[in-house]
């Protein structure tokens, strides 16, 4: 029991330690925004979940999601990381992501799929909010959704990038794998623009795994 609880009770602490730094270097410097320090979580947080099936089993990732929902929860509620959850937009999105976590944990028990659907939130998403915010000077808006050309084209190149590793690291042919990886990328790329206060967290990943599994298998 101990040996099994030792990873989970670390992971926990690895999560809320960079939580935790996060909020310090918010509060003390000058550094991060609100917007800032959602995004350095969100793509950092994303990298260490996705190396999760290396030291958990999935059930210990999807009890860890479970644990997250309810603690990002109390946090938002009690304003426990108000960096994070401080900013003005209508958005769950710190709730959803550890659903996001658990749900593909229990669905999609299988480290490659489960890594490639979290960076795809991690990174794609992360990066393209990241360049929206900061270059996004030709918004649209889709089902009530604004967003950028300019970050929509990150997330895609991103879950492009991503999508072609995937296949690639499945044993599929170079050709096959940069032909395959184009529907599933602008898939992607039309959830994201199409979600806003924070369900793109959830439905990401999920239609990630969902797309490739369905493809390759």
């Amino acid at each position: 029991m101990m040996g099994t609880m030792l990873p989970f009770s670390a992971a926990c602490l690895v999560f809320g330690l960079l939580f935790t730094i996060i909020e310090v270097i918010s509060r003390t410097t000058s550094w991060l925004t609100p917007d800032d320090s959602r995004k350095a979580v969100h793509i950092l947080a994303g990298l260490i979940a996705a190396c999760l099936p290396a030291v958990l089993d999935f059930k210990q990732i999807t009890a860890l999601g479970i644990f997250f929902i309810g603690f990002m929860a109390v946090s938002k509620k009690t304003h426990l990381f108000p960096s994070i959850h401080g900013v003005k937009r209508l958005t769950m999105g710190e709730v959803y992501y550890p659903l996001a976590i658990a749900a593909l944990a229990w669905l999609f028990p299988v480290a490659t799929v489960f890594s490639y659907a979290i960076l795809v939130l991690a990174l794609g998403d992360g990066f393209a909010a990241i360049v929206g915010m900061r270059n996004g000077k030709h918004p649209y808006t889709l089902f009530g959704a604004r967003k950028s050309y300019e970050g929509s084209a990150t997330f895609l190149l991103c879950a492009y990038a991503l999508t072609v590793n995937y296949f690639l690291i499945s044993s599929v042919s170079i050709t096959r794998s940069f032909a395959m990886a184009v529907p599933i990328a602008l898939g992607l790329c039309f959830t994201e623009a199409a979600l806003s206060k924070g369900l793109d967290n959830l439905a990401i990943p999920l239609v990630a795994a969902l797309l490739v599994t369905q493809l390759l298998f």
